[in-house]
Order: structure tokens, then C-alpha cells, then sequence
């Protein structure tokens, strides 16, 4: 197989090779069991500087005329569903051996990719967990721009994955015992990042965002691996509801993402082909989505398919 060089001159192999975590020291035992107690950990630079720019390159392809079609306006935070079917780059991320031998080491091997967002943030995002799936399920966060704890970065209450104390930040979020809208909440770690760094977190896990910049850009990537029918079954509900191209009828992946899987790529969208959200009678997915939150990124304002901004076909 053919090689490319990563920082620190260790070498990684193309997405056509089967590689376990320890061949590629991306993720350590040490890493895994801090992950698994805390519900996050960051890869520092795991991306270069030139990677980085190839990535963003390819985001605003998407992002910018996805601004110019919905009339942006910095007032509301713009988020874009799913991203990574915009722009073939990102068809190198989807199976870059270092992805997918993270999200095997933290959730398995037969884990499924989920989704992908882009998102030009507006203000704060206050305290909240991504849908308090307890089964294996990760969120990878690509920042842009750096962030730090006073400028956007993501926050995050580690621990707060693991039931009861999950359930005990809820119901002080519910009893109004602390103002979850503010940065002010015990527990608060933040996770200042550059870009190549990779924050990736349980979607169980309290996290937020305080004195961010209008437009702070992020990319979003999704891994879930439910244990139990009854887990997959809360996957599938989560995703038409939560995913606008499905809840309207659309397939989960583009005809193109499936069609030019290679074995290890097919391995993580088998999934959700085998329960049939990519059969032949849902509406092929053609247009990326948009959905607009309120100027806390938080309660959506508006959604809808995109007429200009294409999936790859």
C-alpha cells in the first residue's frame, strides 16, 4: 500500500488498508480509559497545517454559498446538513485511517458513521447534552479558527455522561438550581483548540460555548454504535427527527457515498443501508439542508432543503 507522511514523521497507510489502533499510536490504552471516565479527549494537531487548509477550503465551498442562498446575517447561527456530501474533499476525511481508528478505539469496530455538519456559530450555546444517547456514541469537533475558554471554545462537564450524575445535572438544569445559560456551572472544562486539533466528545457528555465571535466555524462529525435493537431503534428516531433530509423523506446517504465505498467505508455505512435508509424508495438525497437556531444556537428558528447547494452525484 501506498504511504503519506503525518506530523512527526510516522506514516499512515490510504483508506483501502484494515489497520488496528496500535499500528498507528493515534489513539493509546492511557487515551481510551481517560476517555472513557471523562467522555472526552483531544487529538493536539492531529491534522496539518496544509491538511487544515485543504479542509477549509473545501467547508467554505459549502458553507459560503450556503450563507449567500439563506440570507446570513451573523443574527442567527447557520448550521448545514450533512457537509461532508458537498465537497468530494471530504471524501479523504470520511476515510482518513485516523478518523476511523478513533472512532473504532473509543466506540468498536463495527461502529457507523452517522452524519456531518458544518456551522457558523452566533454568540453563546448554553449548556446541554446532543440527545443523552448512553449507547457508544461520539461527536468529533473540527474548529477552524482558534478558540479559547473567553472566545467560543467547546466547554465540557467531564463525567457527565455516566448515569446518575448525568441525570442529577439535568434536573438541576430543570429546577432552574443553576443558570445553565451561563458559563458559571460547576464542573466547567474548557477545551481551547487551534486548528488541527480534534475535539472529540460522548454525545451524552453537559458541553457548551461562552464569548464566541459571530460566524465561528465548526465541522461536526458523527459516530454512533448501538449495543441493542432497542438502543438502534432511539438511533433511528433520533435521525428522523433530528436530521431534516430523512424527516423529509430522503435517503441518509448520497447515492455517491455509497456507490464509491471502499471496504472499510461501507463497513461504517452498512448500518443504516441494511435498515433500509438508503432503499430505492426514498427520495435520493440531491440538496444538502440548512437549519437556523436561535442567536444562542440554541431552538431552531428555520430549516428547509437547499436549491444551490448540491450533494456530489
Amino acid at each position: 500500500h501506498r504511504t503519506r507522511q503525518r506530523k512527526g514523521g510516522a506514516s499512515v497507510l490510504n483508506e483501502s488498508a484494515e489497520r488496528t489502533v496500535e499500528s498507528t499510536a493515534v489513539l493509546t490504552p492511557e487515551d481510551k480509559r481517560k476517555f472513557d471516565m471523562m467522555g472526552f479527549h483531544v487529538f493536539r494537531q492531529l491534522f496539518s497545517p496544509s491538511e487544515m487548509a485543504e479542509l477549509e477550503a473545501a467547508f467554505m465551498r459549502v458553507m459560503g454559498p450556503a450563507a449567500s442562498e439563506t440570507g446570513y446575517d451573523g443574527t442567527r447561527a447557520l448550521h448545514i446538513y450533512p457537509v461532508t456530501e458537498g465537497d468530494a474533499w471530504f471524501d479523504q476525511l470520511i476515510d482518513d485511517p485516523r478518523i476511523n481508528d478513533i472512532a473504532e478505539g473509543l466506540i468498536g469496530k463495527d461502529c457507523n458513521y452517522h452524519s456531518s455538519g458544518g456551522h457558523f456559530y452566533v454568540g453563546n450555546s448554553r449548556w446541554h447534552s446532543d440527545g443523552g444517547n448512553f449507547f457508544p456514541s461520539i461527536h468529533m469537533a473540527f474548529y477552524l479558527d482558534p478558540v479559547t475558554a473567553d472566545t467560543g471554545c467547546l466547554n465540557v462537564i467531564p463525567g457527565s455522561h455516566h448515569l446518575p450524575f448525568h441525570d442529577a445535572l439535568d434536573k438541576a438544569r430543570r429546577d432552574g438550581v443553576y443558570d445553565f445559560a451561563s458559563p458559571d456551572v460547576p464542573g466547567r472544562y474548557p477545551l481551547e483548540s487551534q486548528p488541527g486539533d480534534v475535539c472529540v466528545f460522548r454525545h451524552a457528555l453537559f458541553h457548551s460555548s461562552f464569548g464566541g465571535w459571530v460566524g465561528r466555524r465548526m465541522l461536526s462529525v458523527h459516530y454512533y454504535n448501538p449495543s441493542a435493537d432497542w438502543h438502534e431503534n432511539a438511533v433511528v428516531g433520533s435521525t428522523e427527527g433530528r436530521l431534516h433530509y430523512m424527516k423529509a423523506g430522503h435517503r441518509v446517504y448520497s447515492d455517491y457515498l455509497v456507490e464509491t465505498a471502499g471496504p472499510r467505508r461501507m463497513k461504517r455505512l452498512r448500518r443504516y443501508i441494511d435498515r433500509g435508509y438508503c432503499d430505492e424508495w426514498r427520495k435520493p438525497l440531491t440538496n444538502l439542508f440548512y437549519q437556523y437556531t436561535g442567536p444562542a444556537s440554541y431552538g431552531e428558528v428555520d430549516s428547509g432543503p437547499l436549491v444551490n447547494v448540491t450533494a456530489r452525484s
